[in-house]
């Protein structure tokens, strides 16, 4: 396969699509799979992009995904490729590749992407695939297995130039010609010490255009900003958008380069850390797309039971107030506003806050000026709203302001109770060590579902009965 995109005879549908694969062309190679036509599947498969393939694999049911596979042969099948499949094909097909084969696919692979590969195995095929590796690729590997998950470790790949600042341009690109190990793609050199300590580095397009005899020392910027290796993912994801970095070197404990970062690696973070809180929203840890029943079942009950909670709760609250809504049926009317309002201002609160939070707009000393903006904002969004809907309760019941107080007071209070602990709640929580993502949206739901029900009782038991 090539790493350039090139149409061919029958592939029209793919024309149509500025990214990946049509639907049309994927159902015409489910129906070649399924009709076993083998030579017009290899013609129409085999120029496809790996990028793309992997897509069309991905599209494709599990027995589909065997067939394919063994249609277009093991060792016809780019190794990029696989790294371009989703977790849950990739997990599917690797085991159906021999040892040798993925043997094979780890040397041609930079060491971040081979990483990628085992990370898919169970631990026996691990240790299958890593025993018929050379000593050298085993070792990378399995220190890159040893540094945290979702760590600059694990993210990096090994292969990386480093050069002394007293060679010429000519020793360097000698040097690159004839390293079997450098790495596929590069956007720096890095420039080390005899301690093997980055303290320079050097653009690829730099390198190009400098005369043969220019000494290193002279091209090199002392602009780097080393990664520590057990540094998280997405705080390596912010350094590469705050400085606009293109690559960066990875350090040990002892400040040695060991690897380097490159922005392809970032994007694929910035992409998980944003599924990541999007799920933390929907108060889950991970995505069970995937999943079996039983898994799915287990990671969604726990939320659901702490709703059945709340609702427990709430009925309780309510339940204390049973004769003054007896008394008065006109009350029970308009008695969700007050917690459904204050649930979506403290959703929209808890999402700005957390997100501010996650980027580090949000920092100590402008949390209080955060926090009046928020409570500021919550209180004119509840002094309109409750206007609004204490006007129309009065129409509603024909001319009774009492009730239109009530519906006023309420709403008012907790609507500025909403902006307030969706701007406090995240920035207690962060500080007790916890993840806001998860915990600040089911605590203020239920903070506004139950003081929201209970004021507005408490109100009309005050104000009316």
């Amino acid at each position: 396969m090539n790493d350039t995109y090139t149409p061919h005879e029958g592939q029209d549908a793919l024309e149509d699509t500025f990214i990946g694969v049509t639907p049309e062309f994927v159902d015409e190679i489910r129906e070649l799979i399924q009709d076993d036509a083998v030579e017009t599947l290899g013609e129409k498969l085999l120029s496809l992009h790996v990028a793309d393939l992997a897509e069309l694999i991905d599209q494709l049911e599990e027995p589909l995904q065997e067939q394919l596979v063994e249609v277009l042969g093991q060792d016809a099948i780019d190794p990029e490729m696989l790294t371009y499949l989703s977790e849950g094909s990739r997990t599917f097909l690797l085991p159906l590749f021999g040892t040798k084969t993925l043997a094979g696919a780890v040397k041609e692979l930079d060491s971040d992407d081979a990483l990628q590969l085992l990370e898919g195995l169970d631990s026996e095929q691990q240790r299958q695939l890593l025993r018929a590796l050379s000593a050298r690729d085993r070792t990378m590997l399995q220190e890159s297995l040893n540094f945290p998950e979702d760590s600059a470790g694990r993210l990096m790949q090994r292969e990386v130039v480093c050069v002394p600042e007293t060679w010429t341009v000519k020793q360097v690109l000698t040097l690159i010609r004839a390293d079997k190990n450098s790495p596929s793609q590069f956007y720096d050199l890095f420039v080390v010490n005899l301690r093997h300590h980055p303290v320079g580095k050097v653009g690829l397009s730099q390198l190009l255009v400098a005369d043969s005899r220019t000494k290193i020392s002279t091209l090199m910027t002392e602009d780097i900003h080393q990664i520590p290796s057990d540094k998280d993912q997405e705080d390596v994801a912010r350094l590469f958008k705050h400085y606009a970095l293109v690559s960066a070197p990875v350090v040990d404990e002892d400040g040695r380069i060991i690897g380097m970062i490159t922005l392809d690696d970032i994007v694929d973070v910035i992409e998980e850390e944003a599924e990541e809180d999007i799920l933390r929203l929907a108060r889950m840890s991970s995505s069970d797309f995937g999943a079996g029943y039983f898994e799915t079942f287990s990671r969604r009950a726990p939320w659901l039971v702490a709703t059945m909670l709340n609702g427990i709760i709430t009925a309780l609250v309510i339940r204390q107030f049973e004769t003054s809504l007896s008394a008065l049926t006109a009350l029970s009317f308009f008695m969700p506003l007050p917690a459904m309002m204050g649930g979506n201002v403290g959703l929209q609160v808890v999402t700005v806050i957390v997100r501010a939070i996650t980027t580090r707009d949000l920092l100590p000393h402008n949390a209080s000026k955060a926090l009046r903006k928020e409570v500021g904002v919550g209180f004119l969004n509840g002094l309109l709203f409750s206007i609004l809907l204490g006007a129309f309760s009065v129409f509603f019941t024909e001319g009774n302001f009492a009730i239109g107080l009530v519906v006023f007071g309420a709403l008012l209070w907790n609507i500025i109770w909403a902006a307030t602990a969706g701007s406090l709640l995240p920035l207690l929580i962060m500080r007790m060590g916890m993840d806001p993502a998860i915990s600040a949206g089911p605590i203020l739901t239920v903070t506004t579902d139950i003081l929201g029900y209970a004021v507005y009782l408490m109100f009309a038991t005050a104000w009316i009965l």
